[in-house]
């Protein structure tokens, strides 16, 4: 037995801690503001804060199929698990996200055995069954555990604004126990945001190309 799954299972998931059953939800529009406020509560201790969005309620709602079924098979290939396990997907993935919004748009996994992250992830669903009530508590467990921290967190947050306030009667019902943050913003700020989203994207390959004709960077 590996020593990353005898972690694991030292974590004792027969009774998984109480703070997996009080998870808040971040909720708004795009644009809204709800990283910022991620960014914040995820400075707090006594969180556990998914450090990217799940689009598990997505890709459910996509499928024709079971959804335990998709979300025990398929959902291991997708973005939510590959991000935590595989450093080069992480990698692409963030090289992509700097190139068409800059740096503040890449995500760091620092601190965190990706290896164990997988085996206590797998683990976790093996004990508990996989179903959207069980993924978001194994994403959170799964960090607290290969992130070593011995502490006992109060509760666990996870932002996917959009898909989460479209759902959130349907995650009310998984989690009794559940909390909303609801994001307001002005409409038209919100709207400015997005625009100016949308321009650096499409404007991107024009500004590396003017740095690298003006010597300050690479064309590529």
């Amino acid at each position: 037995m590996s020593n990353s799954v005898r972690a694991c299972e030292d974590e004792n998931l027969k009774s998984p801690p109480p703070w997996l059953e009080y998870p808040v939800f971040l909720c708004g529009a795009p644009r809204s503001g709800t990283t910022f406020l991620s960014n914040l509560l995820d400075g707090h201790p006594e969180l556990i804060v998914l450090p990217i969005e799940t689009h598990a309620l997505e890709y459910t709602h996509r499928q024709k199929v079971n959804h335990n079924e998709f979300l025990a098979q398929e959902y291991m290939k997708t973005h939510d698990v590959r991000w935590y396990t595989d450093a080069n997907y992480r990698r692409s993935y963030n090289l992509y996200m700097t190139r068409h919004y800059g740096k503040a748009a890449a995500f760091e996994l620092s601190g965190i055995d990706e290896r164990m992250f997988g085996n206590c992830y797998v683990h976790y669903l093996e004990e508990h069954g996989t179903s959207l009530k069980t993924v978001y508590p194994a994403f959170a467990w799964s960090l607290h555990a290969a992130g070593g921290r011995t502490d006992q967190p109060s509760m666990l947050v996870e932002k996917r604004p959009l898909d989460n306030e479209l759902s959130a009667k349907t995650l009310k019902k998984i989690f009794p126990n559940a909390k909303f943050i609801h994001i307001l913003r002005d409409p038209r700020t919100r709207y400015a945001s997005a625009k100016q989203r949308r321009i650096i994207r499409r404007l991107a390959p024009v500004a590396r190309l003017c740095l690298a004709l003006n010597g300050l960077g690479t064309q590529d």
